[in-house]
């Protein structure tokens, strides 16, 4: 676990160093082919688990219990933040801007040249 911590930490001193110019490959697409070989991984392993393959069925409705709970948890949230004025407003004026020039806070932010 500390691994995984301290290979964080490491990222984010790196990007917190970097000039922020320098950060020009797709980040975004970076993050996403390495959280999709992770699941790749994920898979391989657990489909290579006669245990777990074997409980399958058994193991499928905690999965779904959990997958709901998680989705149903997250939609509260977001519920329960668009209630707190401040998070209404800034909402609000990231919709005008982008209503107003045409682009959003991730293109602007993206072409100022900061990390997205």
């Amino acid at each position: 676990m500390y691994i995984v911590i301290l290979i964080l930490v490491a990222g984010m001193a790196l990007g917190h160093l970097l000039p922020r110019k320098a950060a020009t490959w797709p980040l975004g697409t970076v993050v996403t082919l390495c959280v999709g070989t992770l699941l790749f991984v994920m898979g391989l392993s657990l489909g290579s688990n006669t245990e777990v393959m074997g409980r399958l069925t058994e193991l499928s409705g905690t999965a779904l219990l959990l997958a709901v709970a998680g989705v149903g948890g997250s939609a509260l949230g977001a519920a329960l933040l668009w209630r707190l004025p401040a998070f209404r407003r800034r909402a609000e004026t990231l919709q005008t801007e982008e209503a107003t020039t045409g682009e959003t806070a991730h293109q602007r932010t993206r072409k100022e040249g900061h990390h997205a």
